[in-house]
């Protein structure tokens, strides 16, 4: 009886003999790794759990933290926060990922920051503008209108180019952002 010839999916490469001995060994290597892994985050939750020292609870009951709560996860969470306090980028981060804010969130505190600096680059202009007309206008200044007049309208051509964020706008972007997002996921 003629032996049957197999046949693959197109673009299927038939696996030779020495593949499957070391498709077997690649697999028993990933499972050892997960369950090495597991192990690893079992014992960092049990060392979270541990109650704190005596220094320690004083500390975090000194914050106004019940000293029921005082565990090592406690302890870490208040080092986190002191760390976003002092403006560590990083430590923010990881507070917004525990606490959830969302991305419509961030950005919407970013767009809110954002906003702030142009107000405030707006002022600084302003007040600029208003020096300038008013060393202009002063009967007693020696230096040369022309001059003065010339660097008044280019800072009012600058400030004319200067946008303003509409924070509604970038709001409604962002949330149809992240609703798109939202439905790739999904």
């Amino acid at each position: 009886m003629a032996e049957k010839k197999r046949t693959l999916p197109k673009g299927m490469v038939p696996i030779k003999k020495g593949e499957t001995k070391f498709g077997k060994m690649g697999g028993k290597a990933s499972a050892e790794k997960k369950k090495e892994f597991k192990n690893l985050s079992e014992a960092m939750k049990a060392l979270l759990s541990l109650p704190v020292s005596s220094q320690n609870k004083q500390t975090l009951e000194r914050l106004g933290i019940d000293g029921s709560y005082a565990n090592n996860l406690t302890l870490l969470t208040v080092a986190t926060f002191k760390k976003g306090l002092e403006g560590d980028v990083k430590a923010i981060e990881l507070i917004n990922k525990m606490t959830g804010l969302s991305e419509f969130e961030q950005e919407k505190m970013r767009l809110e920051r954002e906003r702030i600096k142009i107000e405030k680059e707006k002022l600084s202009w302003e007040r600029e503008k208003q020096r300038v007309k008013d060393l202009l206008n002063d009967p007693n200044n020696e230096v040369e209108n022309p001059l003065l007049t010339s660097i008044l309208k280019q800072m009012e051509e600058a400030q004319s180019k200067m946008e303003v964020i509409d924070v509604d706008d970038e709001k409604q972007e962002v949330q149809e952002e992240v609703a798109q997002d939202d439905a790739t996921t999904n």
